[in-house]
């Protein structure tokens, strides 16, 4: 009886549990597994271990000979033209299989004392010589799962061979291809669906290709009938393929792939074509680049319908359902997966460099030969993130530019005519049948690996208990989709769901399991319904994000006054604001989003962060409106923290939909608390300041906890804990509390790694910053020791041969930036915050702002590392430093930071900050700083905790 444990199951309650996942429990009892039968030895005399490709090698290869002997069909033999060669290459494969399956349960266990196994010969012998009984005994959930799967793969390929065989004629009338010319291979590619099937090209002696389709290929068959009309009727350079029609599977070309020429203006027709199809999953390896242009060699993922979920209905209005149905969600643009340095961009027109690397981690075997084999997953390093010189910036740039020329040309074709192009469409994809995709394919294959864990090989409830996890990721789903993927889990496969393109009900191994609201045909007609030239420009708009996000930003000029650019800006607001998923949660954006655990930037719906989401915005209208008295402005601002109010005050909220972001200032839940409290002084509201207050006991346990990123002031607690004292006077830690932060703190100077920076947001400046503003409060000794301890380490570590501050320790070549979040205005910050409990000296402070006024200063009007970020700073320390900061801070008031250069800066989109509507790193930023400069400014400012 598996029962509710918070470990096994941390993302859900107890009430969750039960309404979730027992009923998938109830289901499951019917996955059962198949007893081994007694097998004969495998043992062979000429059998030799040394010449392995990897560990087990030999004996996988020879499990699956025995198979094969068992359900090959040798009436398939006259079609190769050589048998032997074909066998051994599918035998290669089929043990690479078992291997993936069997190897955690070989290494655990061969150290099995008991058993008494001399070495790796000697264990390998003992499989053999026992037909794997040992083995099978000791395991036979994962042995019957991969038996199981290894004699549906194997079956597939007789169905396979007999489907060619079947249609030589219709093949060769298609292909070229002569009845007579034998198969020489068949290479099984891509995860397998429907009991082992999965996409195939054959190769035949004569050298040419064709690829099988163990599906429908009407979809394939609509495009290229969909392709030949939409050249002859608006003019379009589409590209096809030959596609031979079987109903349920079929055949197309072997498109060849050439990289030599990539054409981004014929990508940009692509890009705009998938988005009308409402396309999905159109990434790198789904789209060919050929000499006739990008050509889509996999089109079951057109027309995607939304995610099937019950409950509430979603608002029409909804930021994540535009995004969903957007250009970016097509695949085309870029995409990045994993983090930072080591991330893979999986879009079609996406960069793929040196070092992208694949977000799945890999299994590692070492001393696999032995019985010391140890097995790990490969873990991404976090890395800087990827620096873009003024040449890659360009060819970004570029690339960006001719894509927005070819979407927009091809999407004013259509916008032309668009009841012609809908005809088109209707018609060549009448009973298409397509793919519905409900979870993303990584989360399967996550899943699939954790089932061969030694643990879940020996014990049915284990995996059933690992199974049952699936229903995480579809707690708003219906049962019966979470039913049918734990059972084509199970038996190996990467779950399959289908539609046809004019009716409503979602099938899984020929049966109906759910049905949706609306068919492809109905939500690919109000696609129709949407072409417009306002469409348009937002999509435009989406292209734009995905590429430039990556970017830093040009020199513009114009002129404004403050009053104009905050206008302008709370327009931009204004005009782009959606709803959340449902129209009683707080509104929000879509813009450049950063992911601060992965460090990457993409397009996305703004989340509940101060840093780039949507708190800042809504803050920043509140200060345009009472500023400016416009009451739209107000309006806006005011739904997004009344819908939040309600939420905290009626209890309404989900703990883990709350603390999903962590409890950080800027990333987390105390964004929220933030915006809040900031939202009461504005419009005068003392109750919503209380709510401010009172929400903190939401996050009291989680507050105080030690993890790694404790000393982080973006995703951390150590700038929560700060602001918390900052609104509620009451609010002290106790002793006990103090003296194990101070020694988290410690500990964290002791074990800094090479990744560790001087700067305030992520490094050694923030421990000093966070102490320094305790002792403020505190007056203790051992929170003295400990800045002093940090500046030691800086003095020590982070400085140079020649007195200049570095980034990373010991790197003499990395001077540090002038920026807030990692350069000398936030080092400066932290220094002052030091100076003032007495650890530094006024000379000190002065020496960093010498620094500051000699470096480069980046033409960015940005909070975080940009001109608006050291204004504020420098206007900050003035109180204490006035003739110090005197010059610097009317430098940059008359250039950099004035109104015309803020207006002209956003004005022209060319960068990932110029986009956003974010507060650290974009519009609303903006505004808050020029509404400051104009006498209305906030409570508590972010960049300082001042007031």
């Amino acid at each position: 009886m598996i029962e509710y444990e918070r470990k096994v199951y941390p993302e859900i309650d107890k009430q969750e549990f039960d309404e979730s996942i027992q009923p998938l429990l109830r289901s499951m009892e019917e996955l059962h597994i198949e007893k081994k039968d007694k097998e004969e030895s495998f043992y062979s005399e000429s059998l030799e271990f040394n010449n392995e490709q990897y560990p087990y090698h030999n004996s996988c290869f020879l499990l699956s000979k025995e198979i094969w002997e068992r359900y090959w069909d040798d009436s398939l033999n006259e079609y190769l033209s050589d048998y032997d060669k074909f066998e051994n290459e599918t035998l290669e494969s089929l043990a690479g299989l078992i291997f993936s399956y069997f190897i955690r349960c070989f290494a655990e266990q061969i150290k099995n004392k008991d058993k008494g196994y001399k070495d790796y010969k000697d264990y390998n012998l003992r499989l053999l010589g026992t037909g794997f009984e040992e083995l099978s005994n000791d395991y036979p959930v994962v042995w019957s799962r991969c038996m199981g799967l290894i004699e549906n793969k194997i079956g597939f390929l007789v169905d396979t061979l007999g489907t060619v065989s079947r249609n030589r004629k219709e093949i060769a009338d298609t292909f070229g291809i002569d009845p007579d010319v034998k198969i020489v291979s068949l290479e099984s590619g891509g995860d397998t669906h429907n009991k082992g099937k999965s996409v195939s090209v054959i190769y035949f002696e004569n050298g040419k290709k064709i690829v099988f389709k163990p599906r429908s290929v009407k979809g394939e068959k609509g495009y290229v009938k969909l392709a030949e009309e939409l050249n002859e009727k608006f003019g379009t350079g589409l590209y096809a393929y030959k596609v031979l029609d079987l109903e349920n599977s079929g055949f197309i070309s072997f498109v060849e792939r050439d990289e030599s020429f990539q054409d981004m203006y014929k990508a940009g027709e692509m890009a705009c074509l998938m988005y009308l199809l409402n396309a999905t999953d159109m990434h790198y390896s789904n789209i060919l680049w050929t000499k006739g242009g990008p050509v889509p060699i996999d089109l079951e993922t057109l027309f995607r319908i939304p995610r099937v979920k019950k409950g509430l209905a979603e608002s029409d209005k909804s930021a994540y359902s535009f995004m969903e149905s957007s250009v970016y969600s097509t695949g085309v643009l870029p995409i990045q997966l994993g983090k930072s340095k080591n991330a893979v961009d999986v879009g079609f027109t996406g960069n793929r460099g040196e070092f992208s690397e694949s977000p799945i981690k890999q299994i590692i075997v070492n001393d696999g030969f032995s019985k010391g084999i140890n097995i790990k997953w490969s873990s991404n390093k976090s890395h800087k993130m990827i620096q873009y010189n003024k040449t890659d910036e360009k060819e970004i740039i570029e690339k960006c530019d001719y894509i927005v020329k070819g979407f927009t040309m091809m999407y004013k074709r259509i916008l032309r005519d668009k009841e012609a192009f809908a005809e088109i469409v209707k018609r060549n994809y009448k009973g298409a049948s397509l793919r519905y995709i409900h979870n993303m394919t990584y989360r399967y294959e996550q899943i699939l690996r954790s089932l061969t864990s030694p643990q879940a090989a020996k014990d049915i409830n284990i995996t059933k208990m690992l199974l049952s996890r699936t229903g995480i990721l579809s707690l708003k789903s219906e049962t019966s989709i979470v039913e049918s993927e734990i059972k084509q889990l199970f038996r190996g496969d990467v779950p399959y769901f289908s539609i046809d393109f004019s009716s409503r009900d979602i099938k899984a191994d020929g049966k109906v399991v759910t049905s949706c609201k609306r068919s492809p045909e109905e939500i690919f007609a109000e696609k129709v319904e949407r072409i417009s030239e306002e469409d348009m420009e937002q999509q435009i708009k989406i292209i734009k994000f995905s590429f430039i996000a990556k970017l830093s930003d040009p020199d513009v000029k114009e002129r404004k006054n403050p009053e104009d650019v905050i206008r302008y800006l709370a327009d931009k607001l204004c005009d782009e604001v959606r709803d959340d998923h449902f129209q009683h949660l707080p509104i929000t954006w879509v813009g450049p989003v950063l992911n601060h655990m992965e460090n990457t930037w993409m397009p996305g719906v703004l989340g509940y962060d101060l840093y780039s989401g949507r708190i800042g915005p809504s803050v920043a209208l509140l200060l345009a409106g009472k500023l400016l008295g416009e009451q739209r402005y107000t309006d806006v601002g005011y739904k997004m923290f009344d819908s939040s109010i309600n939420i905290l005050k009626d209890e309404k909220y989900e703990i883990r939909n709350l603390l999903a972001a962590g409890v950080g200032f800027y990333s987390g839940f105390t964004s929220i608390v933030w915006g809040i409290n900031e939202a009461g002084k504005i419009l005068g509201k003392d109750d919503w300041c209380q709510v401010a207050v009172d929400s903190f006991k939401i996050i009291d346990d989680k507050l105080l906890e030690i993890d790694d990123n404790f000393f982080d002031m973006i995703c951390g607690k150590s700038a929560a804990i700060i602001f918390r004292h900052k609104i509620d006077k009451n609010y002290r830690l106790t002793r006990d509390q103090l003296e194990k932060i101070i020694e988290a703190g410690e500990k964290k100077l002791r074990n800094r790694d090479e990744m560790m920076t001087i700067g305030l947001a992520h490094g050694v400046c923030q421990i000093i910053w966070f102490f320094s503003v305790l002792e403020q409060i505190y007056h203790s000794a051992k929170i003295t020791r400990i800045i002093k301890e940090a500046d030691e380490v800086i003095r020590e570590s982070y400085t140079s041969d020649i007195g200049n501050f570095i980034v990373y320790e010991n790197e003499n070549d990395h001077d540090v930036s002038s920026s807030w979040c990692n350069g000398l205005s936030g080092i400066l910050l932290a220094y002052y915050e030091g100076y003032k409990v007495g650890i530094y000296k006024r000379e000190d402070v002065e020496d960093i702002i010498e620094k500051l006024i000699s470096s480069y200063i980046p033409d960015i009007p940005i909070l975080c590392h940009g001109t608006l970020g050291i204004e504020e700073i420098l206007e900050y320390i003035s109180r204490d430093f006035k003739e110090e900061t005197e010059f610097m801070l009317k430098h940059l008031n008359l250039g950099m930071c004035n109104a015309d250069n803020i207006y002209n800066y956003f004005k022209h989109e060319n960068g990932r900050y110029s986009l956003s509507p974010g507060y650290m790193t974009g519009q609303s930023g903006a505004i808050c700083y020029l509404s400051k400069k104009k006498g209305l400014g906030l409570s508590v400012f972010p960049l300082t905790m001042g007031e």
